[in-house]
């Protein structure tokens, strides 16, 4: 299993996401957000 860590900055985020899985031949996408309140 390999895995990277990615980010992406756009205006339109589900054009930046589409765009980067077919220009780097993605076959599994895991997304993830910050949990709320993670700096106390």
């Amino acid at each position: 299993l390999q895995s990277k860590e990615v980010l992406l900055e756009d205006t339109d985020v589900t054009k930046a996401i589409v765009d980067f899985v077919t220009q780097n031949y993605v076959d599994k996408l895991v997304l993830g957000v910050a949990s709320r309140n993670a700096f106390l």
